[in-house]
């Protein structure tokens, strides 16, 4: 599935590496001299991509193709303009904040256009552009965050795989450790870094203890609000760059 609705594709979808300025994030912020990024090199990097049909998406074949063979039970729909988004400025900037998840984003671009940015595995970032038609996925552990161009407004298919929570308990502390090991897996860091790391950053002599005490809602936001760059500040001493 991840090699169909290929053809046409570099029409609505084109990444390039950015540049390091701070101007306004809704520009295209290219380097000079321009460096593109193939849709095969974000492959790489597990960012899938394709092209499909936005006018009749409710009836499209394709995407229920896709959504069948990658279990995405849930779609949901969003406007980001400044017409149709409640708060709309504090809102574009939640979305520009660097974070990650721990399943895929999915996003499908029906209508506008809009930016995508992911980290390299050097830490450069790549700015993907969306039109409509186009449709991405973003893998788990992978640094992104996304911001309207200067059109300011695209309409958008939220897609994943719906997860109904019962009993916390056990699970709670089974699923945190997973996910702790999983981004220590992820960026290389050892058992004892990770145990150093947290206990750098709560003041916890193990990372048992921070389990235990954390309720769910909390441990969520610590996990999945990691800065990377900020943590490898704060802990220069402990975790290589």
């Amino acid at each position: 599935m991840e090699t169909a609705f290929q053809d046409g594709k570099e029409e609505v979808l084109q990444a390039w590496y950015m540049d390091d300025s701070e101007e306004d994030q809704r520009l295209p912020h290219h380097r000079e001299p321009k460096e593109f990024v193939s849709l095969d090199k974000l492959a790489e990097l597990g960012i899938l991509s394709w092209r499909l049909n936005p006018v009749d998406y409710e009836n499209d074949a394709d995407l229920k193709k896709i959504r069948e063979a990658r279990g995405y039970s849930y779609v949901d729909i969003c406007d980001v303009c400044p017409e149709k988004l409640p708060n709309y400025e504090a809102k574009l900037k939640d979305f520009f904040e660097e974070h990650l998840h721990t399943d895929e984003e999915i996003r499908y671009c029906l209508e506008g256009s809009g930016y995508f940015d992911a980290r390299d595995k050097n830490d450069r970032w790549i700015r993907i552009a969306v039109k409509q038609g186009g449709m991405i996925v973003l893998p788990a552990g992978i640094y992104h965050r996304f911001t309207l161009d200067s059109d300011n407004y695209i309409k958008r298919i939220l897609a994943g795989i719906l997860v109904v929570i019962g009993m916390l308990g056990n699970w709670l502390v089974e699923m945190t450790l997973h996910i702790i090991c999983s981004l220590c897996h992820l960026y290389n860091f050892s058992c004892r870094q990770c145990a150093s790391l947290w206990a750098n950053q709560f003041g916890l002599p193990t990372i048992a203890p921070m389990i235990i005490s954390l309720q769910g809602k909390h441990m969520w936001k610590l996990l999945l609000g990691i800065n990377r760059s900020k943590l490898i500040e704060d802990n220069s001493g402990i975790i290589a760059k």
